[in-house]
């Protein structure tokens, strides 16, 4: 074999492998800016649990920006990209980080919960929602859902939804004006449906067979994807009643995929159009076109290496993923079929 074909084989090895670890540690929330140029990840990094700030390269490289104070959980990005809403743990405060001029903008009291989740909704407001109870175990008040604004620093909070049954396990939204807003219990009650209507809150319907399962609402607010022991599956929001359209029963997460952080897992991610969806298992990631109920990507590990979160870039062109046992971040060419163009 000369040279120039034993490089060119080393050189498909690497590429099929995917690219190399972008930053060490285990990432179990990653989140793309609504431009795709930025990435914000929440783990543990260089043994000390973090919120960091990264900057993709066109060559599909990670440039680390900033690291959000210790104590920043449930980070999501403003609108525009330049600014990351987030949960001060330490301060109980809801803060506003500006990554222009890398401080804290503002922040308001957030003292009904020590840890949560974060949602945008309306591009404007907040959707808090208390999670993480130990081993989601039932708590003797049954959890609520916070609707959240506090522009200049005074918080305007309404509660709705609740579970008797158990904890709220992950909240997800459109950032459509009218919501929806899908709420998923730890615990033996369905996964709800809200609308967001003239300030006001309803309860458009439940997804009564399923149960604890990952969420994610598309951008467009016309597509739910969930995740849990039963499969994966996509619904149709538009409907009056709840409709799926697709179901792959195979494709699933075990039970003990449950565990202490798993609600802080990103596992779904849709692109912008709806058109891709990648979803990470907890051995394999994948993108899924679902125009033709295709998987155009999938990548598998070995059993001992855990895949905690995924995202897809807003153009459906990158994926990023992260796991355990020193993964890193990892970023990944997508190639998307003519149909999704």
């Amino acid at each position: 074999m000369s040279t120039r074909s034993l490089l060119l084989l080393i050189f498909l090895l690497f590429s099929a492998c995917g690219e190399a670890p972008q930053s060490p540690g285990a990432a179990w929330s990653l989140a793309f800016s609504s431009q795709g140029d930025k990435l914000l990840a929440g783990g543990r990094f260089d043994n000390v649990t973090a919120t960091r700030v990264y900057e993709k390269t066109p060559e599909r490289t990670l440039n680390q920006i900033t690291s959000l104070p210790a104590g920043a959980s449930g980070a999501t990005w403003s609108p525009a990209g330049t600014k990351i809403v987030y949960l001060n743990l330490d301060e109980s405060r809801i803060d506003l980080f500006d990554l222009q001029q890398q401080k804290v903008s503002s922040g308001c009291p957030c003292d009904f919960f020590p840890q949560g989740t974060l949602s945008l909704l309306n591009k404007n407001e907040l959707i808090v929602a208390p999670c993480l109870i130990a081993d989601f175990q039932p708590t003797k008040e049954p959890p609520v859902i916070t609707q959240a604004f506090c522009p200049e620093g005074l918080p305007s909070t309404r509660e709705f939804g609740g579970c008797d049954a158990g904890t709220v396990f992950r909240v997800s939204t459109s950032h459509r004006v009218e919501g929806p807003v899908a709420v998923s219990y730890a615990g033996g009650c369905p996964i709800e449906v809200w609308d967001y209507r003239d300030g006001d809150i309803s309860l458009r319907y439940e997804l009564p067979d399923l149960e604890q399962c990952w969420i994610k609402v598309s951008d467009d607010g016309q597509q739910l994807a969930t995740l849990g022991v039963a499969g994966l599956s996509i619904w149709n929001l538009t409907a009056e009643e709840p409709k799926r359209l697709i179901h792959f029963a195979e494709k699933r997460i075990s039970p003990t995929g449950f565990h202490s952080l798993a609600a802080f897992q990103s596992r779904l991610s849709f692109s912008q159009d709806g058109h891709l969806l990648a979803v990470c298992f907890e051995d394999s990631v994948q993108v899924i076109d679902l125009t033709v109920q295709k998987v155009i990507f999938h990548r598998q590990f070995d059993q001992s290496d855990l895949v905690l979160s995924c995202a897809l870039s807003p153009d459906g062109k990158t994926l990023a993923w992260s796991g355990n046992r020193e993964m890193g971040i990892r970023l990944q060419a997508v190639r998307r079929t003519a149909a999704t163009e």
